[in-house]
């Protein structure tokens, strides 16, 4: 009988405690232990110099049967004291898994073959690139009176609200009379046009918009929105392409 198999018996034949103390003092490693051990002193040093082997696809393997043997007979460059033969087995089977070892995501596994052993590594495929994120526009601009009119329907609540940073108007008339606005907020809008500006401005702008050659309206958001829901909401309202952009 060995002596891992005499200390094995023995270990079985003590209580718990008295058995885990021994082991303790003995500085024997257990599975857990050896497996964090296989990984720093075996693994990641033979990842390390094959990375380029690994980048290129190609697969790399460690024969185990050397490694139970160097740690049953104490090799120094191997600090791993394990408390049986079958401990390091099972070690070896359970470093098996995708692991994250110099840097690179691999996948150890254990394979038997012609009664030989071996760890096999290779590279994990990295999952694609999330999806860029959906563009977004942080201004709008409108042409032309009639899309303005209809356009002023973006300031109610349920389409832009609270996310009007600032407006900006510009209304020229057949006659050369010229009317802006520049960097006015909603609130703003109250004293240069009047109370409930939305539709005093309608009411105001609709009779003559026969007589006006240029308009053009610009709205500054607060927060970005998303592109796609902006067109949905623009094109709801009835301006059709061509007659707004979206910045």
């Amino acid at each position: 009988m060995s002596l891992e198999d005499k200390f094995e018996k023995v270990y079985a034949e003590l209580p718990a405690w008295l058995a885990e103390t021994a082991i303790s003092k003995c500085g024997v490693d257990r599975r857990d232990t050896i497996i964090s051990k296989l990984i720093k002193y075996v693994i990641e040093p033979y990842v390390t110099k094959h990375k380029d082997d690994l980048v290129r696809g190609e697969k790399i393997t460690i024969n185990t049967d050397p490694l139970i043997e160097a740690a049953m007979r104490g090799w120094k460059e191997l600090p791993i004291k394990p408390l049986s033969r079958e401990e390091m087995k099972g070690a070896l089977v359970g470093v098996a898994g995708s692991r994250m070892i110099a840097g690179m995501n691999v996948k150890i596994s254990y394979i038997v073959k012609d009664k030989a052993k071996f760890m096999l590594i290779e590279l994990v495929e990295r999952p694609p690139p999330p999806p860029p994120p959906p563009p977004k526009v942080g201004s709008i601009e409108i042409w032309g009176i009639n899309n303005i009119i209809i356009g002023m329907e973006l300031f109610q609540k349920n389409k832009l609200g609270d996310n009007v940073k600032s407006i900006d108007m510009t209304i020229e008339t057949e006659n050369g009379c010229a009317f802006h606005i520049t960097k006015a907020s909603l609130d703003d809008l109250e004293w240069i046009i009047g109370e409930n500006p939305i539709y005093t401005f309608i009411n105001r702008i609709s009779p003559i918009s026969p007589q006006i050659r240029f308009a053009k309206l610009r709205i500054e958001l607060l927060t970005p929105m998303e592109k796609e829901k902006m067109e949905e909401i623009i094109t709801r309202l009835g301006i059709s392409e061509g007659n707004f952009n979206l910045r």
